[in-house]
């Protein structure tokens, strides 16, 4: 598993665990090693969790205005965004995600230290402004092109006409 890292104490108590079961060795050709970075990724986003689900304890007290766990939560999905932005297909940008997705739905039912907490920055934009602002600039330019297009002549008379009685004023 972790060969750098050490970073797995319990590994040789789940391959005993596992051992035991009779169809386990059809399973092991699909263990694989992780590098640091890897690791580093998972321990993040397990402390995340566990951040995040001692933000929502600690935001149900009534008393408590800190949220000292809510700003943890911050910190520790801030530094994996600009990563995820290039490539959000993988497993790990998706946790972020949903993460990102939970943490928002709870900031809403919180009410001591709202404005405390920090906005998560999103890592995939939102589809449906990315697709309204084009489809309603687009239908303005329509309509305008349609209206001018119909009605052009009367501004064109009353161009005319203000050019002939400045003529005949000269």
């Amino acid at each position: 598993m972790v060969k750098s890292n050490n970073g797995f104490p319990f590994y040789s108590t789940i391959r005993l665990f596992f051992d035991d079961f009779i169809n386990f060795k059809d399973c092991k050709k699909y263990i694989e090693d992780i590098d640091s970075k890897k690791f580093k990724k998972i321990t993040d986003l397990v402390q995340l969790y566990d951040d995040f689900d001692c933000f929502k304890k600690e935001s149900i007290e009534n008393g408590n205005t800190d949220c000292k766990h809510g700003d943890k939560c911050s910190t520790l999905y801030e530094p994996y965004v600009g990563e995820c932005k290039a490539n959000h297909d993988n497993p790990f940008c998706l946790k972020l995600i949903r993460f990102r997705e939970e943490y928002n739905k709870h900031k809403k039912d919180v009410k001591s230290c709202k404005d405390k907490l920090q906005q998560l920055t999103p890592i995939i934009s939102d589809l449906s402004s990315t697709i309204l602002i084009p489809t309603a600039a687009i239908s303005a330019m329509s309509f305008a092109f349609y209206i001018s297009y119909k009605h052009g002549y009367v501004l064109d008379y009353q161009v005319v006409k203000r050019n002939r009685i400045k003529y005949i004023e000269k």
